[in-house]
């Protein structure tokens, strides 16, 4: 186990790992708030649609879990089949 979080935090230092991880993660937990489930992004509240940083790091303290799991999802994927 420890050497897949070795693993793990190694493939999320990765510069391609980091241009594109986050992002995908919190886009996936606004998208699956309440409120916004069966949206377009562009119906989001205008904080959220437009990426306003301070409503965007207020979403990835208030869902770190979803957005955690959803990180590690992606490892695994990239593992199984990169």
């Amino acid at each position: 186990m420890v050497e897949l979080r070795k693993e793990y935090e190694a493939w999320r230092a990765e510069a391609d790992t980091q241009e594109w991880l986050e992002a995908e993660a919190i886009f996936s937990a606004i998208s699956g708030r309440p409120e916004n489930l069966g949206k377009d992004w562009w119906s989001w509240t205008e904080e959220l649609r437009d990426r306003d940083e301070a409503a965007l790091a207020a979403i990835a303290q208030e869902q770190k879990a979803e957005i955690d799991e959803y990180c590690v999802l992606q490892f695994l994927f990239d593992s199984q089949v990169g």
